[in-house]
């Protein structure tokens, strides 16, 4: 978060537009204040993020500006860190992060937050590259504390979410793995909270770093933490009753884990396979589908003493960190009460329910020609054109190619996947001109 003032108010009489913004010099305003929050993932940022989006307007009138257009700066982030967009495999461009800059350095409120856990995948080298860009500037990096118990669970979900194929006992293995591997090494480069903290306490000094650790039984009181940092009134930022931010149940993050798997199987590109759950499935579910409420899954007890011991070696450091700390760091070490005592099977049910979830997505991709067929229905099925009510029957070159146009015309899709399509385009024109030939070379005989 990045917060910038103008000298004094009083100089500029008529400095607010219509529209509400600002129309300064540049050369009017001084940087006094940069407020950044980093996440990590799982730790409340959602209901943070929305808070500060949806009251925008009041926040401006107490002369505090949250940064960018959406609930976070992502892309913004994503470029400062050099990660790929999921729906396209492309590197976010830089354009992204000058752009936000750009926002921060003319705006005239005397803060400015910035909020994103993408942050808090930043290199030494990148949290140094962000340090720079506002010189002078007094920054403020906040940083949410969550039980590990905790963040395990809802990790594992988001990462199936966004294309994964393991189970939660294969991840966790990987996780507390003795050996070194990209999954392990990416989730504790975020959750390793006292690395966290004094990675970016290296740069901007530990008295600049405020951690707060998030209490799953009063979410409320992250938005009153962060209205104290930013100088906004108490109750500013509402209320987390009012974000929907609904945790997925055990059969439907089973039923997209099995999706994932059938995309994989059938060369279904990560792009689009990421489109279909993130940009279609989890929206229109979180739209549509009423919360029942259920729990959100526990850790396995054969993982209590892990987690014991890395939260309380966590905690151990944060003391001894010399950042400032907000609420209870004894409430993040892992309660093993809260740990699965009998090792959770799901019901013949339950597998029945998350498999059709899996084949009905899967059967979607299907139906719009987005995927190979590698089985068929009987021998007449080709999914994707239907005749009169319900009768299949084969389609022609024609068909298909129309289906492939209008389900890119549809979707943002990829470099690889527009490769893919295109390529199979090609593969259909040049079966009709065979066909087109034949035909010919018939009618002369």
């Amino acid at each position: 978060m990045s917060v910038l003032c103008v000298r004094s108010a009083c100089c500029f009489p008529n400095f607010e537009t219509s529209s509400g913004d600002y129309d300064v010099p540049y050369s009017a305003l001084m940087t006094r204040r940069v407020v950044i929050h980093i996440g990590p993932p799982k730790t409340g940022s959602t209901t943070l993020q929305d808070a500060l989006h949806h009251n925008r307007d009041d926040l401006k009138r107490m002369g505090i500006r949250y940064a960018g257009s959406g609930t976070q700066s992502a892309a913004a982030a994503m470029a400062a860190t050099r990660r790929r967009d999921r729906t396209t495999g492309r590197q976010v461009p830089a354009s992204a992060w000058k752009q936000l800059l750009k926002e921060m350095k003319n705006s005239i409120e005397s803060t400015v937050v910035v909020s994103s856990e993408w942050f808090a995948a930043a290199t030494p080298a990148q949290i140094r590259t962000i340090s720079q860009e506002l010189p002078g500037a007094e920054y403020q990096i906040v940083i949410a504390l969550r039980s590990l118990d905790r963040v395990l669970p809802s990790r594992w979900r988001q990462n199936v979410v966004e294309g994964a194929t393991y189970s939660f006992t294969e991840w966790l293995e990987l996780i507390f793995s003795p050996s070194t591997n990209p999954y392990s090494t990416r989730f504790w480069h975020q959750h390793r909270h006292d690395e966290l903290v004094q990675r970016w306490g290296e740069v901007f000094g530990q008295r600049a770093i405020t951690a707060i650790c998030v209490d799953d039984a009063d979410p409320d009181r992250l938005l009153r933490h962060m209205e104290s940092l930013i100088g906004a009134q108490e109750g500013a930022l509402g209320s987390s009753r009012h974000v929907r931010n609904m945790s997925l149940d055990g059969v439907t993050v089973e039923g997209i884990r099995r999706f994932n798997l059938l995309a994989e199987e059938h060369g279904v590109p990560p792009e689009l396979r990421y489109l279909t759950v993130t940009r279609g499935v989890v929206p229109q579910i979180e739209q549509g589908v009423q919360s029942d409420g259920s729990s959100t899954g526990r850790v396995p007890a054969q993982y209590a003493d892990r987690c014991v011991a890395e939260s309380t070696r966590i905690v151990k450091e944060l003391r001894s960190s010399g950042a400032n700390i907000l609420g209870n760091l004894d409430e993040l070490i892992v309660d093993r009460n809260r740990f699965n005592q009998v090792g959770q099977s799901a019901s013949n049910e339950e597998e029945r329910r998350s498999n059709i979830l899996a084949h009905a997505l899967f059967g979607q991709l299907r139906a719009l020609a987005l995927t190979s067929i590698r089985t068929a229905v009987h021998e007449d099925y080709v999914p994707g054109v239907m005749d009169g009510f319900g009768s299949p029957r084969k389609t022609t070159p024609q068909d298909q190619a129309r289906q492939l146009a209008a389900a890119v015309g549809s979707a943002r899709l990829g470099v690889r996947t527009l490769m893919l399509l295109a390529l199979k385009l090609l593969g259909l024109g040049v079966r009709e001109l065979l066909r087109k030939i034949a035909q010919r070379l018939r009618g002369r005989s």
